[in-house]
């Protein structure tokens, strides 16, 4: 990280030297996502920031919706919700303003993931719930169990352990079609929570280390290029030119 950090100092330079705003803006936004990876979250913060105004100087709405995304990421680590909050308000608006349908099911459920930590649980539910419209409209499973688990634990909070319940097997029966390890990882966590609510400790604990055990398998397979996760996704949506060139990828939180 310090050699790629070392690269993109240099590359900055040369941009800010040319007055080059926009690359400077993709230059500032990856030495966040560096920071961000090396836990340096309020350093990254800064570098996100300089990078967005940049990006709407440049009017350059795209690489802004991603800027938005990573701050409200960063944001959210940070546990300054309010500000998470209206950084994702602005990628959904955006999002709806480009016409992404992915992007705006994604911007939503970063949202509803901020008002569920922020202790907003109708926000998060009415937030959640239109993302599983929209991505069950577009037939978009990669983060349609997402959703659900998302509402799962909303509903857990709420005491609505049979609709959490409900939610939970809506993604076990969705992963028999399209597996996804990592959601089937995470059912199991979210059904230990419920049985736990229940009282039922002894199959809380069968669920934990159920979600143990799968959860370290993926980490000993994994070849998933970090990067790639630490950013928000757009969606599956073509974009033009120079983000698709600068393979400017985003991915959902975690």
């Amino acid at each position: 990280h310090d050699e790629a950090l070392e690269y993109y100092f240099k590359a900055l330079r040369v941009a800010e030297k040319n007055n080059l705003q926009y690359q400077q803006a993709i230059i500032l936004n990856n030495i966040g996502l560096v920071k961000f990876y090396n836990k340096q979250s309020k350093e990254a913060k800064i570098d996100f920031e300089r990078a967005l105004v940049l990006a709407i100087k440049s009017e350059e709405s795209r690489l802004a919706i991603n800027l938005h995304s990573n701050l409200g990421l960063v944001n959210d680590e940070l546990k300054n919700y309010k500000e998470s909050i209206k950084h994702y308000k602005e990628t959904l608006k955006n999002a709806r303003k480009l016409g992404f349908p992915t992007a705006t099911a994604v911007a939503m459920i970063n949202l509803a993931n901020c008002y569920f930590e922020n202790k907003q649980l109708d926000l998060a539910m009415k937030d959640c719930d239109s993302a599983i419209v929209i991505l069950t409209k577009y037939n978009e499973k990669e983060f349609l169990g997402q959703s659900y688990l998302l509402k799962a634990s909303i509903n857990i909070e709420l005491g609505k352990l049979k609709l959490a319940r409900a939610d939970v097997d809506s993604v076990l029966v969705m992963n028999k079609r399209y597996p996804n390890p990592k959601d089937y990882a995470l059912s199991f966590q979210v059904l230990s929570s419920i049985s736990e609510k229940e009282g039922n400790y002894k199959k809380a604990l069968e669920y934990t280390k159920k979600f143990n055990q799968l959860d370290d398998s993926l980490s000993d397979i994994s070849n998933q290029d970090k990067m790639a996760e630490m950013q928000v996704v757009y969606g599956k949506e073509r974009i033009e030119s120079e983000l698709e060139n600068e393979k400017s990828k985003n991915s959902l939180l975690q």
